[in-house]
Order: C-alpha cells, then sequence, then structure tokens
C-alpha cells in the first residue's frame, strides 16, 4: 500500500510540474505571438540583401526589380505561421524555467554526484544546441538558399510561400541544434559502456570521413567548401565528445583507486 501511495504521489507531484511548465510556455507563446511580425522579419534575413552581399552573390529579386517577399497561398497560412512562430517563441524563451520544473521533480530521486552531472548536462546540452541552431541560421541558411533559389536560373521566378520557408529554416536549424550535440551523445554511450576513449580515438579517420558525407547530405551545393564547412564544425565536436569522456572516465575511477579506509 505504501508503494502505491508514493507512485500517486509521484504521478501527482509530475501533474503539477507539468501544468506549470504549460502556463509557463502558454505565457511565452502569448508574447510571441504579440511579436510575431518582428519574429518573422528576423526570419527573413537569409532572404536579404545584406547576406547576398556577404556571399558576393547577386541579390535575388523578382520582377520589376522588387526585393523578394515572402507570399502565403491559403486564406490561413500567414495566420498559421504566425502561431507557429509565437508557440516556438514561448517555448525558447520559457525553456529554462520548463527545465526547472523538470529538475524539481527528478531532482529528490538523484545522488549529490548525480545531480551534478545532470544540472551540467542540461545547462551544457542547451547551449550547444542554440549555438547550433545559430551556426545553422547565420551560416549555412544564406547558403542554401542562394543556391537552391539559384537552380532556376533565368527561366524561373521564385516565389516562397511563408508557410514553407519558415519550415524550411526551421528544419535546419533544428536539425543542426540535435547535431551540435554530438559530445553529449558521446559522453552518454561511454558513461553506458557502449564505447571508450580509446575506441573513438581509434577510429577518427572513420569520423572524418563520415562527417565529410553528412556535410555532402546536410551541405546545400556539391562543391567542396560547403562540405567543409558542415564537416569542420561536427570533426570539432567529436573531438570535444573524446575529451569529455575522457574526463569523465578518469573522474569515476578517482573514487575506485582509493584504498579503502
Amino acid at each position: 500500500m505504501e508503494n502505491k501511495a508514493n507512485f500517486w504521489e509521484h504521478i501527482e507531484e509530475l501533474r503539477k510540474r507539468l501544468i506549470i511548465a504549460f502556463l509557463f510556455v502558454a505565457a511565452g507563446a502569448t508574447a510571441g505571438f504579440y511579436f510575431a511580425e518582428d519574429l518573422l522579419r528576423f526570419v527573413e534575413f537569409p532572404l536579404h540583401e545584406r547576406f547576398h552581399v556577404l556571399l558576393h552573390a547577386p541579390y535575388i529579386q523578382l520582377i520589376h526589380n522588387k526585393p523578394m517577399k515572402l507570399v502565403f497561398i491559403t486564406p490561413i497560412e500567414a495566420i498559421w505561421t504566425y502561431l507557429k512562430l509565437g508557440v516556438i517563441a514561448g517555448l525558447v524563451l520559457t525553456l529554462p524555467l520548463v527545465l526547472y520544473e523538470l529538475w524539481l521533480f527528478i531532482k529528490p530521486g538523484l545522488y549529490p554526484q548525480e545531480r551534478t552531472y545532470v544540472r551540467l548536462f542540461v545547462i551544457a546540452g542547451g547551449v550547444f544546441f542554440l549555438i547550433g541552431g545559430a551556426f545553422s541560421f547565420f551560416i549555412i541558411l544564406p547558403f542554401a538558399i542562394h543556391f537552391l533559389l539559384g537552380i532556376g536560373g533565368g527561366n524561373l521566378v521564385p516565389m516562397l510561400s511563408v508557410g514553407e520557408y519558415v519550415d524550411f529554416c526551421l528544419q535546419f536549424i533544428l536539425s543542426f541544434g540535435l547535431i551540435f550535440e554530438l559530445p553529449f551523445v558521446i559522453l552518454i554511450l561511454v558513461a553506458m559502456g557502449i564505447v571508450t576513449p580509446q575506441g573513438l580515438a581509434a577510429k577518427r579517420r572513420y569520423a572524418i570521413v563520415g562527417a565529410f558525407i553528412l556535410g555532402a547530405v546536410f551541405s546545400p551545393s556539391p562543391d567542396v567548401f560547403n562540405q567543409t564547412l558542415v564537416a569542420i564544425p561536427l570533426i570539432v565536436l567529436y573531438e570535444l565528445g573524446i575529451i569529455l569522456a575522457r574526463m569523465f572516465v578518469r573522474k569515476r575511477k578517482k573514487p575506485e583507486e582509493q584504498p579503502p579506509a
């Protein structure tokens, strides 16, 4: 009976934390929807002239020399896009609070050392996710958009749907945000005993080849420059994962090497 009571207490605590987290996200999404037009202008940056000047590429224009504008092709596409941007902005703004509520739920069941690991993992993982998203948005996306819209040459006029364009940007940002979690994936695999730092270091050459293959997959164009632009961060993240794994293994062995009292 006591175990059953504890189970329902945990369920009630989880429900409480989820409700609070939902209220945080709802408040953030409301604020995000209020600034949805500003958010859309920010997401349009890869289409702006300043990016194409940096790329030394011709600025994409529509007929009559007017700058490119996003369009919507269904009655609800514009409002749906604004809602989507608002919810995403709300999630980003309130993510620290949501993670804090999750932390309050799992904290009682962790040992002090585990609490330290989880706290560091959540903070560092969030930072690396944001770095990956920013890398994608400010470096990869301008190249991707310039290349993809340039395929039509002079025969086709690009007319971008706002919903499709926002989804395209979000897919890129999410993909690179997840890719930048590579060091922490390596750390988890080492902690579970699936791989070792020595084994990862020995397979470094295969990791480099794999990074360039992924670079070819994620790169918007087949040239070596764009592939390298994606591959180099992957190689650096792989090396960072090996370093973190070695530090973790060294720290875990220390207590075991101490003589018993």
